[in-house]
């Protein structure tokens, strides 16, 4: 059944389907099943498996090239018993593959991930199972959950297996930060769970307990598609998109694809801190495609704006080791920041200037400045006497940044920013609507000079303090309080201008800022003079 689903792909998908042969697997190692032994990769037509698993708590033997494998752990014994019965001679796994004793490899090979995962003939996930000792389904796991069926007046009823996406979600694999870009990177996927089978490819998923021979969707070929975009893209409009299978090659839709992806790896766990961007850096890669100019710290560089406009679902952990203002620096779901159309990410112009620091000296990474983008897209909306296009037009009041001042810049990661800050003493006494703790778009009423404007809390990562009144979760109102906001991004929505503004702490010792939470103010678009009230200054900040 395997390999007729995977025939069926090769005969009726395009390359979006076929496995890669890059450059970057010349230096990777793969497992020789009929000798047993950690060899080079052979070439370019070497057609491997990959196997995706759980490590769990299992102490796994360190092998290095040439060296002849031993007392494996089950699932892994298992996945390579697989791999010949799929006729396969090589296979790559993490724990043989990679020296773990040596972190210079390591580094080496994880930076090649997407080439790992996009060369592979097919990969084999170990859905079921919280170990390297649980075994692969359909091998050595006793485990089987047959689908049952009943005769009731002479008709024959069958139960439904779950679909892939809910084994995923309610498995040990589905919650763990380093299996979400096996399964993203893989072109062939076969999932093997308790209950069933599951073959996912770029174009088609299948699985074990449904009969596709008379499926019309499952018989698409390149040539059904009467349109010049891409087959797989096609495809998703006709028959939707698989578990995990949301293409990641739509440049105009580049923030989404990489907010989608980064939304579902925030959901899961990982046994390091330190692995927060490590474990996403193969979608990353594959990301590049798109986002030529890259990320940094987990951000891409083109839309460094909305990216920093990230929110958390609920109150998030504080992670060590990263920055406040970035999304790595906290444990937790989160939603990414983006436009009211992802396809225009600058309607509307905003002075913003992102710096850091490299190599001894201040790069500049992102600028968003008057009439032009950092990506070139250029702005689409005027707006006539405006007080934030004023306030572009003034010098910060700060000297110009001086790096032997920041002497942890670089190894911490550090944001030179110069950009248009507002200060104003918010009112959250009137809320719009039921507020409840963890609630998205919490909106509330406050007036200047009788102008009616509009404050959402976006983030539960909130700086403002509140407390339980019943069942409705009430902010605490401090008087005189002047809060420092940084805008970050700006957009146009119902006759609102809608300002992305992120609250920032800024430290009295030392000057360097931190990031407290995002909000949104909605000011009227006939009633931007009140603006003035929120005195918009362009100022330099530090941002750790």
């Amino acid at each position: 059944m395997v390999l007729d689903w995977v025939e069926a792909c090769v005969d009726r998908h395009d390359i979006s389907c076929a496995p890669i042969a890059t450059k970057d697997l010349e230096q990777v190692r793969l497992v020789d099943i009929e000798t047993l032994k950690v060899v080079h990769f052979p070439g370019p037509d070497c057609e491997y498996v990959a196997l995706s698993y759980v490590w769990g708590d299992v102490s796994q033997n360190r092998y290095g090239l040439g060296d002849t494998l031993n007392a494996l752990p089950k699932t892994l014994e298992d996945a390579l018993s697989f791999t010949k019965k799929l006729g396969k001679r090589y296979i790559w796994i993490d724990s043989l593959c990679i020296d773990q004793s040596d972190e210079n490899d390591k580094s080496d090979q994880i930076n090649r991930m997407w080439a790992i995962y996009r060369g592979a003939w097919i990969t084999v996930i170990a859905l079921s199972g919280t170990s390297a000792n649980a075994g692969l389904s359909r091998m050595s796991r006793p485990e089987d959950y047959a689908q049952l069926r009943c005769h009731i007046q002479g008709k024959s009823m069958i139960s439904l297996m779950p679909t892939l996406s809910q084994q995923i979600w309610e498995t040990a694999w589905g919650s763990r930060a380093w299996t979400l870009q096996e399964g993203l990177l893989s072109p062939r996927c076969l999932y093997l769970s308790d209950h069933q089978m599951y073959f996912d490819c770029s174009s088609m998923q299948c699985c074990e307990s449904l009969d596709d021979s008379r499926s019309w969707a499952h018989k698409l070929t390149p040539s059904c598609n009467p349109t010049e975009e891409g087959f797989v893209t096609w495809m998703l409009r006709q028959a939707g998109a698989g578990a995990l299978r949301i293409p990641l090659d739509w440049p105009s839709r580049r923030l989404e694809h990489w907010g989608e992806k980064l939304n579902l790896y925030s959901y899961r766990s990982m046994r390091y801190n330190e692995d927060a961007i490590r474990a996403f850096n193969g979608v990353l890669q594959r990301l590049e495609t798109i986002y030529p100019k890259g990320f940094f710290l987990g951000l891409p560089v083109e839309d460094f704006d909305w990216a920093l406009l990230w929110r958390s679902q609920w109150p998030p952990v504080r992670r060590e080791g990263f920055p406040t203002w970035s999304w790595a620096g906290w444990k937790g779901p989160l939603f990414f920041g983006q436009p009211i159309d992802v396809k225009k990410t600058r309607r509307i112009a905003t002075e913003l200037e992102i710096s850091v620091a490299e190599s001894k000296r201040i790069k500049r990474i992102f600028a968003a400045k008057g009439d032009s983008a950092a990506d070139g897209e250029g702005i689409r909306i005027t707006i006539q006497n405006d007080p934030i296009d004023v306030s572009t037009q003034t010098e910060p009041e700060e000297p110009n940044f001086q790096l032997e001042n920041y002497p942890d810049a670089e190894g911490g990661s550090y944001l030179f920013i110069t950009a248009i800050v507002l200060h104003y003493p918010l009112d959250f006494s009137r809320p719009q609507n039921r507020v409840q703790q963890g609630g998205e778009y919490e909106t509330f009423v406050f007036r200047v000079k009788d102008v009616r404007c509009l404050i959402r809390i976006t983030s539960t990562d909130r700086y403002i303090p509140g407390h339980w009144l019943g069942d409705r979760w009430v902010i605490d109102q401090q008087e005189q309080s002047v809060w420092t906001l940084m805008l970050v991004a700006r957009d146009h929505v119902q006759g609102f201008i809608l300002h992305h503004l992120m609250l920032i702490k800024i430290q009295e010792h030392s000057g360097i800022a931190e990031r407290a939470t995002v909000l949104e103010l909605l000011v009227p678009l006939d009633e931007l003079d009140i603006l003035k009230e929120f005195r918009p200054q362009k100022r330099r900040l530090v941002l750790s």
